[in-house]
């Protein structure tokens, strides 16, 4: 039983660390641990229905077998059905003297409650298990019982005539108690398991549960106490229970004519405050129709228990019918409830974790902040964590950037790229993190997304790839690193383009563009771009493009290729003391019309 029990808290364990690794995922701790434990301990019991379920399946084919009178095999379980009867004298219950095959008892005293007038029950003080060597007459022939077996049809009377308190007395002064008080459980599934199993069929465990003077349990004037509280007649508890007892009572007294009258007053409980014992046993009479599973030994011709740990002896009291009707409520009711149960707890467990997350948009932005900052920071352990809770490899913040356009940790960087995180995503502007690495000079960065096979010639909303982007913000070193990769150079030169004129359309759009900006016409400026500003342009924007251009141009040359074109126009930058120098324009054409793309000053 021990080992029983060690293996299903095992069980429970294993389970309940699987869920937590499954919620733990998407709620924050605690919260995961004590969802974990009560998801497990409901996945736990709706095994133990399914098991149970397994446990009817096979009760139901043994109670066919035993209806065909198949006969048993040694060390196969079965179920032997018929009445039980004693193979010698019967064996007398302790405390009612009933005629009885097998018996169970239970002897607990009462304290005074300190809140009410009522007693309160302590728990049982001795209990044990009596058996008479019996067997039990089956189609089959005869089967002996080999041990105590589970009474599973329990129907426990309880004992309250003065008779019955006498008979306990005198039973636990001449009895021998083991003692297996305290915690020591071992010891009590020991006992236990000692009474399933029995060579000869004769059984008495007498324990000792609590630490008590058995002797000490009753008054040492049991006579003059009773006749004190209840005076010439005992006090008889009207319940149903009676009735239910004395009809089987009655059956017994057929059986044996010494069974006196005076014991069908059982199930009277002493009334308050009275020092005696409550008195219980749970007994199996001589004839009584019995269905007893366990494994059959064909050397002794008798039943044993199934296995180790709680497979001991199974008793059912009534007929086959009894034990067919039984399986199949137990079959069909476990089966059902522990599926649906499955379902349900699933079921509900992905619907507060689709809720929790969908839900709760404070959690949703706190989740998102934390990992913007730790992707910032370079600190790949928080995003363990947040990825683990459910948050997404590509997440994105309000601009529509990632992580990976986030971070600037090499390492952080290659740990998101083996997360899977889409290394070709978007922002609003239509930038790639290759555009942001290329833009920001993060050569190693760049390198990292060229060796993970980032798509070099995406453009912006501007037109621009990464490689424009490495150029007009003078990042040599990655620029050369592109070029090598295989990027598509729209840098137009005299050897790859054709002249433009000084007086031709692309030159023209990049006058009309710096006079917009001197003139601070946004209309018109929109007019020569690519790509408009959408937003409204303050005075100090105006004044810093005002700043980073000049005119009257002193020279004006390019090179067209397709629908490309470089104009390069010199001057004196007024910002910069009049120093000399140039602005290179990249143009893009769209359909007759140029318009210009991008530009970079350079101060000679």
């Amino acid at each position: 039983m021990f080992r029983s029990c060690f293996l299903a808290l095992l069980l429970y364990a294993a389970i309940a660390v699987g869920y937590w690794f499954w919620l733990d995922k998407v709620f924050d701790r605690p919260g995961s641990y004590w969802g974990a434990a009560g998801l497990g301990f409901v996945v736990f019991c709706c095994i133990g229905a399914l098991m149970n379920a397994w446990t009817a399946w096979k009760d139901w084919t043994l109670a066919s077998a035993a209806r065909g009178h198949s006969p048993p095999r040694d060390g196969r379980l079965m179920a032997a059905c018929g009445p039980i009867q004693p193979v010698g004298q019967p064996l007398l219950a302790p405390f009612s003297n009933a005629p009885c095959c097998l018996v169970e008892y239970d002897l607990s005293t009462q304290s005074k409650s300190t809140s009410t007038d009522d007693d309160t029950k302590t728990g049982s003080d001795l209990a044990g298990f009596l058996m008479t060597p019996s067997e039990i007459q089956t189609g089959a022939g005869n089967i002996r019982l080999l041990g105590f077996p589970i009474l599973e049809e329990t129907a426990s009377y309880t004992l309250g005539s003065f008779t019955a308190a006498r008979r306990a007395r005198d039973f636990v002064s001449r009895t021998q108690f083991e003692d297996i008080s305290g915690l020591r459980l071992v010891n009590v599934f020991s006992a236990i398991q000692d009474a399933w199993a029995d060579e000869d069929g004769h059984v008495e465990k007498n324990l000792q549960l609590k630490k008590v003077n058995p002797q000490a349990l009753f008054p040492d004037d049991l006579e003059a106490v009773w006749q004190e509280m209840y005076g010439e007649q005992a006090v008889e508890d009207p319940g149903a229970e009676i009735g239910k007892i004395e009809e089987e009572l009655d059956e017994e007294e057929e059986d044996d004519e010494d069974f006196e009258d005076d014991d069908l007053d059982d199930n009277s409980p002493p009334l308050p405050y009275i020092p005696i014992p409550t008195l219980k046993e749970n007994r199996i009479a001589p004839g009584e129709q019995v269905c007893v599973i366990g494994k059959y030994d064909e050397m002794r011709r008798g039943i044993r228990p199934s296995g180790f740990g709680m497979q001991g002896m199974r008793l059912i009291r009534g007929s086959i019918d009894t034990l067919e009707k039984k399986a199949s409520a137990s079959l069909w009711g476990n089966l059902l409830g522990g599926i649906f149960f499955l379902i349900v707890a699933h079921a509900a467990t992905y619907f507060v974790m689709w809720a929790y997350l969908h839900n709760n948009p404070k959690l949703v932005q706190k989740r998102t902040q934390a990992a913007f900052t730790a992707a910032e920071k370079g600190e790949v352990p928080p995003l363990e964590e947040l990825f683990k809770r459910g948050v997404d490899v590509n997440l994105r913040d309000d601009q529509g950037r990632t992580l990976l356009m986030w971070t600037h940790n090499l390492e952080t960087a290659a740990w998101l790229i083996e997360q899977k995180i889409d290394i070709d995503a978007v922002e609003k502007h239509g930038n790639t993190a290759l555009n942001f690495a290329a833009a920001q000079g993060h050569l190693d960065k760049a390198k990292l997304l060229i060796d993970s096979k980032a798509k070099l010639n995406l453009r912006n909303e501007q037109g621009h790839t990464a490689l424009n982007s490495a150029d007009s913000y003078g990042n040599a070193d990655i620029a050369a690193l592109l070029r090598a990769a295989g990027a598509e150079d729209d840098v137009i030169t005299e050897k790859t383009g054709e002249p433009i004129a000084a007086d031709g359309p692309q030159a023209a759009v990049v006058k009309k563009y710096v006079q917009a900006i001197f003139d601070k016409d946004a209309a018109a400026l929109a007019a020569t771009q690519v790509k408009a500003a959408d937003y409204a342009i303050e005075d100090q924007w105006w004044k810093g493009w005002q700043d980073n251009v000049f005119t009257p141009f002193e020279k004006v040359e390019g090179f067209a290729r397709g629908d490309s074109a470089v104009v390069t126009v010199y001057g004196k930058a007024t910002k910069f003391d009049n120093a000399p120098a140039k602005i290179t324009f990249q143009l893009r054409r769209s359909g007759n019309e140029w318009k210009v793309a991008d530009k970079r000053l350079d101060i000679n």
